[in-house]
């Protein structure tokens, strides 16, 4: 069939030294590209952000505040990060997130390639080429996909809170429950959004993470204990330490201000349309908070429903957390993206449908980015349309998630990835 012949020429080309070559041109195409972009067009590619943190940079190097820059809302540790693009090189930044977006690829494969193994039935050199190809497919969802790419070299922090995620992910499935504590401090700390994450990993460090009650794993062994003493003071050690430093500047805008965000502008989430419509009036706050009820349920039930197969719960509590959110941008679905290269060699589906599932994903997405460019760049009163976009993208992503949990194929028993 000619789905056999497509799969048949994928597994003789996608090969992971090919899939590296690919991934390093592309990206050294965009970071060309973003010159030209930016300097003869009027939509820039360079990410506004990223002059933020430029300029943060430049702060910082004087010796003052990285938020005397207005709108820097992060970390001081991006702008200590970034303090190269003032001393050597602009782009210097860029090169990096680009780096950090390839080396997320690496832990990938070395993560996915076991784990296809481990449901390969076979050990005939055939059936392990062919789980070879899956785990460079799955890879290649991250690597070559043109949106992971183009965000890192915009100039977005994303790949670097990506890595620090998957590498997490990778030391816990090794079993270095320490270092595993250190790196998800470190995001948290970037970031908050990875906290999800907290549940699940305490309940796979609880007992081995496999058999027993799941009242049993709330009762603390030394695992867990090790993990949320030492992951809690790397988090409190560098939000203190900037506190101490910069004062309560860093924690409102930094923390503070992403709870208290209300933001009315078109993007993806369900309720921003609703927002904007209850700008300025008294019931705005409690509206806003309670959009954060369905996303919290579904994100405890998921995380305590699927936390022995680790990576596949954190990438389903992602796509929860991130379709649910209260704002939802292009951005942010690196951060499901990130997983995704985890589970899709477990997933049992046909050619075929794995193509109108990622079609679907990405029909929705184009259609909702028609209406914001009428709304944003032609000034079309097309809030409506934005809006219901916005629902049928909402029920794409419901629909491609449950048909992933459906035919999913759980990894039954833990797996180092060394």
């Amino acid at each position: 069939s000619a789905a056999s012949a497509l799969k048949s020429v994928l597994v003789d080309i996608l090969r992971p030294k090919v899939l590296a070559v690919i991934s390093i041109f592309l990206r050294i195409f965009l970071l060309v590209w973003s010159h030209v972009q930016d300097r003869y067009m009027d939509v820039k590619f360079t990410d506004i952000d990223y002059n933020v943190f430029s300029d943060a940079a430049g702060y910082v190097a004087k010796g003052q505040s990285p938020f005397n820059r207005q709108t820097y809302r992060y970390s001081p540790l991006i702008a200590y990060l970034l303090l190269p693009n003032v001393w050597i090189w602009r782009d210097f930044g860029k090169v990096l997130f680009a780096a950090c977006d390839l080396l997320v690829g690496c832990v990938l494969y070395k993560m996915a390639r076991p784990r296809v193994t481990s449901t390969t039935k076979s050990q005939s050199p055939k059936h392990q080429r062919y789980a070879e190809f899956k785990a460079t497919l799955g890879a290649s969802f991250w690597l070559i996909n043109p949106l992971v790419a183009t965000v890192s070299v915009r100039g977005s922090t994303e790949s670097v809170l990506a890595l620090f995620v998957v590498g997490t992910v990778y030391l816990l499935l090794n079993d270095h429950v320490f270092l595993s504590a250190v790196t998800f401090g470190i995001v948290v700390h970037l970031k908050i959004y990875p906290v999800i994450y907290s549940l699940p990993i305490f309940l796979y460090l609880g007992h081995e993470g496999e058999n027993g009650s799941f009242l049993k794993k709330l009762i603390p062994n030394k695992k867990q204990i090790i993990f949320v003493l030492v992951s809690t003071a790397v988090f409190v050690g560098l939000t203190e330490g900037f506190h101490y430093k910069y004062g309560a500047e860093y924690l409102n805008e930094a923390f503070l201000y992403h709870f208290k965000r209300t933001d009315p502008k078109h993007n993806f989430s369900v309720f921003f349309y609703m927002l904007y419509l209850l700008e300025s009036t008294s019931v705005l706050k409690l509206m806003s908070v309670a959009a954060f009820i369905p996303q919290a349920v579904l994100v405890i039930i998921s995380g305590v429903v699927y936390h022995k197969d680790l990576p596949f719960c954190l990438f389903v509590q992602t796509v929860l957390f991130v379709s649910f959110n209260k704002i939802c941008t292009s951005q942010y679905f690196l951060w499901y993206l990130a997983l995704l290269p985890l589970v899709v060699p477990q997933l049992k589906i046909s050619l075929l449908r794995g193509i109108v599932l990622a079609g679907s994903w990405l029909g929705a997405q184009g259609l909702w980015l028609g209406f914001a460019y009428l709304l944003e760049f032609r000034g079309a009163s097309v809030f409506e349309g934005v809006w219901l976009s916005s629902v049928l993208f909402l029920l794409v992503n419901i629909f491609v998630l449950r048909d992933i949990i459906q035919h999913y194929v759980p990894i039954k028993s833990r797996l180092k990835t060394q």
